[in-house]
């Protein structure tokens, strides 16, 4: 598995926060709902508890929050040098 460290996985957040508002987000969120813990900074690698439809809802809210608050300007990592 790659890691990422604390300034990789805040850019990761940024780029995820921008898909999950762009034309592909449905696709894009079924994939990122197995990897909510490693998105959250969690170092376990649990899995996504989805099997009851309030679930899946309360997971989607969890993924677009931490991907917004992740992303926050005082979270992001800017390359200019």
């Amino acid at each position: 598995m790659m890691e990422f460290g604390d300034n990789g996985l805040k850019e990761l957040a940024y780029y995820v926060r921008n898909a999950l508002r762009g034309p592909a987000a449905a696709r894009i969120e079924r994939v990122l709902l197995g990897r909510l813990p490693r998105l959250k900074g969690d170092t376990d690698d649990d899995e996504v508890d989805l099997s009851t439809s309030a679930r899946r809802v309360r997971a989607r809210r969890e993924l677009r929050a931490t991907a917004v608050r992740r992303a926050s300007p005082e979270h992001i990592v800017h390359l200019r040098g």
